[in-house]
């Protein structure tokens, strides 16, 4: 109740979504890997990854009725894939990444991947960094890193549009894609810390089994205070 900066501070939660009507006490770290679900979303996402990690499962997609539209994939990127122009591309020339015809001569990749590989360098990936994930995707296609999910490439609203996200929080060098949901929810955790939640959540809702906290290592949540004075910085 006291440290604003810990996972476990007491905050508020809409059960469903951005709807008043129905305020909840829950820890910061729950409220952030519930994201924008409503409660059933949340538990069927929750036991969705719990079957993949431990069984194998596939996951199901099912539309999210209350996703909202994230800045991180939107205007601060610049023009949509959609709306980018499209040029006349050889037939001949491959494209570097995923072997479709590029979309220009001077182009080493199609349309897709250069809007991809643009967005890469906006952020300020390193070319390490980039050089990674271009090989990743070379040999997986796009494709969650996380789950093995297909990832959407057109639709920047879309809960399972690709983005970056960090295997060790803040660490650029370390660099995965993913989807805009699964980068939600996993916010400041690393990989195993992520799984232990998911598995300690699907085993509270299944079994009722008591939930064990541990302290993440790389939690940097900011207050509304902070972030406001972040913001006016920015």
């Amino acid at each position: 109740m006291d440290d604003t900066k810990s996972p476990w501070y007491c905050v508020f939660d809409h059960l469903i979504p951005l709807d008043p009507r129905t305020i909840v006490l829950t820890s910061a770290l729950i409220n952030t890997i519930k994201s924008a679900l409503s409660e059933d979303e949340f538990w069927y996402m929750i036991e969705q990854l719990d079957d993949f990690k431990r069984k194998g499962k596939k996951i199901k997609k099912i539309n999210l009725a209350h996703w909202r539209q994230h800045v991180f994939a939107s205007k601060k990127e610049g023009l949509p894939y959609k709306k980018r122009p499209i040029w006349p591309h050889p037939q001949d020339k491959k494209c570097d990444i995923c072997g479709r015809p590029v979309f220009s001569l001077q182009s080493k990749y199609c349309l897709r991947c250069s809007h991809f590989n643009w967005r890469m360098e906006h952020k300020g990936f390193s070319p390490e960094a980039m050089e990674a994930v271009r090989e990743y995707l070379r040999a997986n296609g796009y494709v969650c890193a996380l789950t093995g999910l297909p990832l959407e490439m057109k639709d920047d609203r879309s809960p399972w549009y690709c983005v970056f996200d960090y295997l060790v929080p803040g660490d650029r060098s370390s660099l995965i894609v993913t989807c805009a949901l699964f980068c939600e929810m996993k916010s400041d955790l690393t990989i195993e810390e992520f799984w232990y939640y998911i598995r300690q959540l699907a085993d509270h809702k299944r079994y009722g089994t008591p939930f064990r906290k541990r302290t993440p290592h790389h939690w940097c949540r900011l207050t509304a205070q902070e972030l406001r004075m972040k913001n006016l910085r920015d």
